[in-house]
């Protein structure tokens, strides 16, 4: 059991590390650089997620603070109706959040996000259009 302890001792420090240092969400490297985007992309509720769940092992607030800022960050694509990408974005910044924290009121934006997606429905095909 002693492997995996150390990488999640990894892994939680490298989450510290990049929350203080990253401005925008993270979405690939090119070579050892995050290549980051403003608006969290379409991976940005996984960055989020990885937050919740170092708070979740760690208990340090430092963690719990910095998932409540960049799931704010990613609340305003609740309303998105241009990508389906909005479960990726919410499940694990504000789903997990609300178990994680205990905050029901995470779970809200998730929900319009979820309304949001509904939009792309397309009752003739009964399918979710990913784009256009």
């Amino acid at each position: 059991m002693e492997w995996q302890e150390e990488a999640l001792s990894y892994s939680i420090e490298r989450a510290r590390t990049n929350l203080a240092q990253l401005t925008s969400f993270p979405e690939l490297t090119e070579g050892d650089r995050w290549v980051c985007v403003d608006n969290g992309g379409w991976v940005g509720g996984h960055w989020v997620g990885l937050l919740w769940l170092a708070f979740a092992h760690t208990h340090d607030d430092t963690f719990h603070q910095g998932a409540r800022q960049w799931a704010a960050r990613l609340a305003p694509r609740q309303h998105d109706t241009t990508t389906h990408d909005l479960g990726f974005l919410f499940e694990l910044s504000h789903i997990l959040g609300a178990r994680v924290s205990g905050d029901g009121g995470l779970k809200a934006p998730a929900l319009v996000a979820a309304r949001s997606l509904s939009r792309r429905y397309n009752e003739r095909g009964q399918f979710l259009q990913a784009w256009g």
